[in-house]
């Protein structure tokens, strides 16, 4: 994250108007504080003209993200010392309360239903459900196999029919939700025949970088939009600059995914948790402090 941020800051330097780039520099501070979300809320809808100029924009999810990898286990902590409830009744029962509180914002606040964490959390939550959830008896291969494609089916249905005029999340986000807990349920004690395809190893390989190519996916467009004065439009592109595109956004995720993630993650490089520590304090620092200065000039 750290390089996708100093990397922005330089680009954004270059190519970015002056409220913009003063912009951009506080909502890399925001992404600092793991509050991007709440100031992204603040600023704009989602789907807004104004979001092509944002390139953390779609640094919100990781802020709701590690939100909640925060809150949950502080949560789930207190509910067992302090009642008998069992874990599953408590995730249920947060579940719940999130995703109606999730399709009343919808409707009332769309701002707040799609950026906040109280409003997303239940789908963080279907997650933890389904981890904690005992295995029962496996199911019949046939059962497992209608629900593995069931599944599959319900999370490419939204990538093709939803759009901005979509009321999201609320309801339509059940969709999604729903394949991916019934393909998890599905493949968990043997992988089917959807399982197996997912396992090839072009898909496996998309898995591996699907964290770099999302942290680098939407600055990259974000600013090739700038360095094109504004003309870029990825709907009226042609198909080979569309494939030229997604291949600058592959090679650049792939390589940071090699030789920074994957580093990183393995401790290579610093091998000492506390040689970490001081790092990403340090990046954290160096991060609010020129997004400071640029606020200031």
């Amino acid at each position: 994250m750290f390089v996708v941020l100093m990397a922005s800051f330089v680009a954004s330097w270059m190519l970015l108007l002056p409220d913009h780039f003063e912009r951009f520099a506080r909502s890399a501070m925001a992404q600092v504080g793991l509050v991007s979300n709440i100031f992204f809320r603040k600023q704009s809808r989602y789907f807004a003209p104004a979001a092509e100029t944002m390139p953390l924009l779609h640094t919100w999810s990781l802020s709701v993200e590690e939100q909640f990898y925060v809150a949950f286990p502080i949560i789930l902590f207190l509910a067992a010392r302090r009642s008998k409830i069992s874990v599953v009744s408590t995730i249920t029962v947060l579940l719940c309360a999130s995703f109606a509180l999730n399709v009343y914002a919808t409707y009332h606040n769309a701002a707040k239903a799609f950026f906040l964490l109280q409003s997303r959390a239940w789908e963080l939550a279907v997650g933890a459900l389904l981890a904690v959830t005992p295995a029962s008896k496996v199911p019949r291969r046939g059962l497992m196999e209608c629900a593995s494609w069931a599944g599959i089916a319900a999370i490419i249905f939204p990538v093709v029919f939803y759009d901005s005029q979509t009321r999201f999340p609320g309801l339509a986000a059940l969709l999604p939700c729903f394949g991916v807990f019934s393909f998890i349920w599905a493949n968990h004690s043997a992988p089917t025949s959807a399982g197996k395809l997912l396992g090839m190893k072009p898909v496996v390989f998309v898995g591996l970088i699907s964290y770099s190519l999302y942290l680098w996916h939407w600055p990259l467009i974000v600013f090739a939009k700038y360095g094109g004065w504004g003309r870029w439009s990825w709907s009226q592109a042609f198909v080979a600059q569309k494939i030229f595109f997604l291949a600058v956004i592959v090679a650049i995720s792939t390589a940071s995914w090699r030789w920074i993630e994957t580093p990183f993650r393995r401790r290579n490089l610093f091998p000492d948790r506390k040689k970490i520590f001081f790092l990403a304090c340090g990046s954290c620092a160096l991060v609010l402090a020129i997004g400071a200065i640029v606020r200031e000039h």
